[in-house]
């Protein structure tokens, strides 16, 4: 049995990263596996990072750089170009830290079972319970810690799925296109399709009120998080309105959201809710404009070795 670890990361230290490796390591340590560290936008703390992980870690661990700093981009060339034939492909953020019985307890369940995912559910943050609830009940994917098999991978490839770059809801997107099995065009959406595993957890460093550094971040998840709310509109107008193949979807989140924008004005009455979508279309339009950056970093990556 061979495993696929992969950490996606463009702003955690290199300290944070080790703690995640660590727990990784340990996790792992009865199983044949590679750890796929997938570090995107930052050039120069990558060739830092990598230097000393490389030393650290000699085993193990391959260290990749994307230019373009999106993790939708990540997945995409991961599935794509760096998956090799591993049974299991793990899905870590990069600064989770996992339970050491996390990836044992969801091989145990995937070998017993033929879901097309795994996912656990969270154990820190103000909502952690509230969303671990609505996982369980309800079905769904969470983007910290979730496991795809080799099977997955292959029906993922031979539909041709991409995430668009450059969107934020990644994890609830590729949740719908697992649960209509990449296909919405012939399947009916069966959340059954993930396997939610309340005995898979971790945990993750929580924003502080107090912290003007954690506010900040806050205020930018707040903006993103509105952008989401129409890119899962949009989505869901593919697969579930329309049902188009997975493939339809737009290679770009601003023309997957301009699409719908323009098709389905927003109402004042849904913006005043929404006060964070003033001013999206604009900020879409800024995007496109810069198109030509993304298409010429999209598809670049390479290993990171010793010298």
């Amino acid at each position: 049995m061979k495993l696929s670890i992969v950490i996606i990361s463009s702003r955690e230290s290199s300290v944070i990263l080790s703690h995640t490796i660590e727990t990784l390591l340990t996790a792992c340590k009865e199983y044949d596996f590679s750890i796929h560290l997938l570090l995107n936008g930052n050039e120069i703390n990558a060739r830092d990072i990598s230097e000393s992980f490389l030393i650290k870690y000699p085993t193990n661990l391959r260290i990749w750089f994307f230019p373009l700093g999106d993790k939708a981009n990540c997945f995409n060339q991961y599935c794509y170009k760096i998956a090799g034939d591993y049974d299991f492909h793990f899905f870590v953020d990069g600064y989770v830290t996992i339970n050491s019985d996390s990836v044992t307890n969801t091989i145990v369940k995937a070998e017993k079972h033929e879901a097309l995912a795994y996912t656990g559910t969270p154990a820190t943050g103000y909502s952690s319970r509230k969303l671990s609830e609505e996982m369980l009940t309800k079905g769904g994917l969470h983007g910290n810690f979730f496991m795809l098999p080799k099977y997955c991978i292959q029906k993922l490839k031979a539909s041709c799925f991409k995430l668009p770059i450059g969107i934020y809801r990644t994890d609830s997107v590729i949740a719908s296109a697992i649960n209509y099995r990449f296909a919405p065009n012939e399947n009916n959406r069966d959340p059954a399709n993930i396997c939610v595993l309340p005995n898979v957890t971790w945990q993750h460093p929580i924003l502080k009120w107090y912290n003007p550094k954690d506010l900040l971040t806050h205020a930018k998840r707040y903006l993103r998080q509105s952008e989401g709310k129409i890119e899962n509109l949009a989505v869901k107008t593919i697969f579930t309105l329309n049902k188009e193949p997975v493939s339809k979807l737009n290679e770009y989140s601003h023309d997957l959201c301009l699409e719908y924008l323009n098709k389905n004005p927003l109402s004042i009455s849904f913006l005043i809710r929404n006060p964070g979508l003033f001013g999206l279309r604009s900020k879409l339009i800024q995007k496109k404009a810069n198109e030509d950056i993304l298409s010429e970093q999209k598809n670049k990556l390479w290993e990171l070795t010793l010298p």
